[in-house]
């Protein structure tokens, strides 16, 4: 499911080991999800229950300010 020693070199795990990770992603109910091309994850006025990290791929941040990850003039 994922790939605790490649989440062993990233900085939010700096210093725990892969057997750690997998401890402390079980402690916190930790799931994966994919997404598709192009596929909303959030929609703005959605009430977050959750947080997430992005291990692929890359994410556009669109806020009000911006369209398409663009700033407005």
């Amino acid at each position: 499911m994922y790939d605790y020693q490649f989440l062993a070199t990233t900085q939010l795990f700096e210093g725990a080991s892969p057997e750690e990770i997998q401890e402390m992603l079980g402690c916190l109910g930790a799931h994966s999800r994919e997404y598709d091309a192009g596929e909303r994850i959030l929609h703005m006025g959605d009430q977050i229950n959750e947080i997430g990290l992005f291990l692929s791929h890359r994410i556009f941040h669109v806020t009000p300010k911006t369209i398409r990850g663009k700033a407005l003039a």
